[in-house]
């Protein structure tokens, strides 16, 4: 089967799917429902654990690419997003915080009750996806570095602290891939710096541990969201997107030292939600 007619497959699937559930909650009573707040770094796989949940007969998924919920990939305002939430009659309710990283705790309390499932991904692999997917991180990098544009998202979540690690280790010379992972690393960060690493209703996700082993963590995932495990759900999920370059010779010392010492705080966190 060619590529396009696999793709065109999946999308009348995907959309027969879409349809059935659909029907199923014009049926279902109103009441108060959870959320799930999908939250990590461009390039992590976010994506894909959208569609995975969205394969879930009780969650209602909104994508970054939705216009009901964002605009140019950013969250429209509360009140848009909290009548969102009151006129859905899926079980649960579910949103990409890519961009609103730094909101997590307003969103939160917004969208209560509300989980966490930050997904994270070897800094070598977001690199190289992210080199290919988003030119303009570089520059993103020195913006963020020299708090230019305090009104964009990506200056409005550094802390003081990160700030200055990101200062210290910043070379325009360096290289695009250096600024990449140094871009990682700000945004992975902020779990730490928000205080989320021991709560409860947080659940840290692994990609590569993700992909590898998709039947036995998306049925953890799915008990932490509340939505029914769907069997069929991650058929399309595959592991060949991992380990195709570790750490890049032209990461610098400084942004790789950086990088490894938060991977391992992560797996560490990880590690102790058992």
């Amino acid at each position: 089967m060619s590529k396009l007619i696999q793709r065109l497959t999946h999308r009348i699937e995907d959309a027969a799917w879409l349809a059935r559930k659909d029907l199923a909650w014009r049926l279902r009573p109103s009441a108060s429902r959870p959320s799930v707040l999908v939250a990590g770094v461009q390039r992590s796989g976010t994506n894909m654990l959208m569609d995975v949940l969205e394969r879930s007969a009780d969650a209602d998924v909104f994508h970054e690419t939705d216009p009901r919920a964002f605009d140019d990939y950013l969250m429209r305002d509360d009140e848009t997003i909290r009548a969102l939430k009151a006129a859905s009659r899926a079980p649960v309710f579910v949103i990409k915080t890519l961009c609103e990283l730094d909101r997590l705790h307003e969103l939160k309390a917004l969208l209560a009750p509300a989980r966490i499932v930050w997904i994270y991904r070897h800094y070598s692999d977001m690199v190289n996806s992210g080199r290919k997917s988003f030119a303009s991180l570089p520059a993103s990098v020195q913006s963020m570095v020299n708090r230019q544009n305090h009104g964009d998202w990506r200056v409005r979540g550094l802390t003081d602290a990160i700030h200055a690690q990101m200062q210290a280790c910043h070379d325009p010379m360096d290289g695009p891939n250096s600024a990449i992972a140094l871009f990682w690393y700000a945004r992975n960060q902020l779990f730490f710096e928000l205080g989320l690493a021991d709560q409860e209703d947080v659940m840290l996700v692994n990609y590569e541990t993700l992909v590898s082993e998709p039947a036995e963590q998306f049925r953890r995932i799915f008990d932490f969201a509340g939505v029914r495990f769907t069997p069929w759900a991650h058929k399309r999920v595959f592991a060949s997107s991992i380990g195709k370059a570790r750490a890049p010779s032209d990461i610098s010392a400084c942004a790789r030292h950086l990088c490894d010492d938060l991977f391992s705080r992560l797996e560490a966190a990880r590690a102790r939600q058992g």
